[in-house]
């Protein structure tokens, strides 16, 4: 465990940061659903059939979770089971509040009551169902633009005990690399519900998950730059949406500020965060609206040196394809 858990802090290096109050840190993480793991799908063939038993990977999990400690944890491919007979219970041992969308992959948010002691607001995410209604508002077939399995995810906002508040959204968009028109477009819609319920309840966000998009992406270019325009609307060149109504009139969003906490503190993005025989790249981001917020700190990703004696992930050190990200912010004054 030593290779996941032995990672050092890397300090925003343009933050005073003379004390640790009023930080708090969020842990996005995805681990691994075992709807993947069946050894006959050959899905991970460089892994002993032992290192996939759900049994290993939870406990492996659990380790790794309460190594990281944190205030915030977003976890993505929660299965029912896995959430109900472990999770709860380690949310509970911790004192977590948790809430949770159940899906075949569902996604858990837990927060540390004595961080953020409050709910002020929860409500889970169907993509979906909100690019149905757009597609509708617009007077377009809603099949084109709609993915099996679709992107899900759960928007809450919380209270610490002076009165601050946080929005945490934590989602898992669906892994159909041939349309980032679409997956620009779901990004969208849920930065729209999260700009209606900034002005409701007056609170800085946290938009973390699995995005499975890589940098030089359309989503990542649209996140990062808040519209599609210009050079962005190379990135989806002869895609359906790019014709279409409803693409256009979603093309930005109202979250100017926001950043990567890892580009941010450390001028890149993770090498990686999803390392396996057939892929290796970063899909799971943390971003924060850096108008209200500040990414004062980040943990180091883990090394390619620690994952290459076991050729890929997951294995017996790593319990999930995917590794955890953790990063540490204050309110802005």
């Amino acid at each position: 465990m030593a290779e996941i858990t032995n990672r050092k802090t890397i300090l925003n290096p343009f933050l005073n940061l003379g004390n640790s109050e009023g930080l708090f840190s969020v842990v996005c993480y995805n681990v691994l659903a075992g709807v993947h793991t069946n050894p006959r799908w050959l899905r991970y063939p460089y892994v002993h059939p032992a290192v996939l038993e759900r049994k290993h990977r939870i406990a492996r999990v659990h380790e790794e979770l309460a190594q990281l400690r944190a205030d915030i944890i977003c976890l993505q491919e929660v299965e029912s089971d896995l959430y109900e007979d472990t999770i709860a219970n380690l949310s509970s041992f911790w004192t977590h509040h948790n809430v949770y969308k159940p899906r075949v992959e569902g996604v858990a948010t837990m927060v540390r009551k004595s961080r953020f002691h409050k709910e002020i607001h929860f409500e889970p995410i169907d993509v979906d169902t909100l690019t149905k209604k757009a597609c509708k508002e617009c007077n377009e077939d809603p099949e084109e633009y709609t993915l099996l399995l679709g992107t899900i995810g759960i928007i809450a906002v919380y209270e610490d005990s002076n009165g601050k508040r946080i929005g945490i959204v934590n989602t898992h968009y669906t892994s159909w690399w041939q349309r980032p028109d679409i997956q620009s477009l779901q990004l969208s819609l849920i930065l729209k519900r999260m700009t209606e319920i900034s002005k409701d309840f007056r609170c800085p966000f946290i938009f973390c998950g699995d995005f499975n998009t890589t940098p030089d992406r359309a989503p990542y270019f649209f996140l990062s730059n808040a519209n599609l325009e210009a050079e962005g609307s190379k990135l989806i060149s002869g895609l359906p949406l790019e014709k279409s109504k409803v693409g256009p009139s979603n093309w930005k969003h109202n979250f100017p500020s926001l950043k990567s906490s890892y580009f941010v503190v450390q001028g890149k993005e993770p090498a990686f965060t999803n390392y396996t025989g057939e892929f290796i790249g970063t899909l799971d981001y943390i971003w924060f609206t850096s108008d209200r917020l500040e990414a004062c700190s980040v943990l180091e990703t883990v090394s390619e040196l620690a994952i290459k004696p076991h050729i890929a992930c997951p294995n017996f050190q790593f319990p999930s394809d995917h590794l955890s990200l953790k990063s540490t912010f204050r309110f802005k004054e």
